[in-house]
């Protein structure tokens, strides 16, 4: 994804509700190199409908075994709790 660091859209541990996720990070220009704005810029230009599809490399470092997002984590607990839900 051209990330020049690593950060996650919801940082609070176990928050399976995700009461904290956000995608503010993506409008700060030193994390993301204003990835947010870019697509906005695109969007305002062009004249036809642009469909685009997001999907993370990784889940939050509190939901690793590692609590790490790097080395290919992996989930922690087992499947059907919380984390693998």
């Amino acid at each position: 994804d051209f990330s020049t660091s690593v950060y996650s859209y919801d940082e609070v541990a176990y928050d399976y509700e995700l009461e904290h996720f956000s995608i503010d990070v993506d409008s700060d220009v030193e994390t993301t190199g204003g990835r947010l704005q870019l697509v906005q810029r695109i969007l305002a230009m062009s004249d036809r409908t642009l469909s685009l599809f997001a999907s993370p490399w990784a889940p939050p470092a509190w939901m690793t075994e590692t609590n790490s997002t790097t080395g290919n984590p992996k989930l922690s607990g087992v499947a059907g709790d919380e984390t693998h839900q």
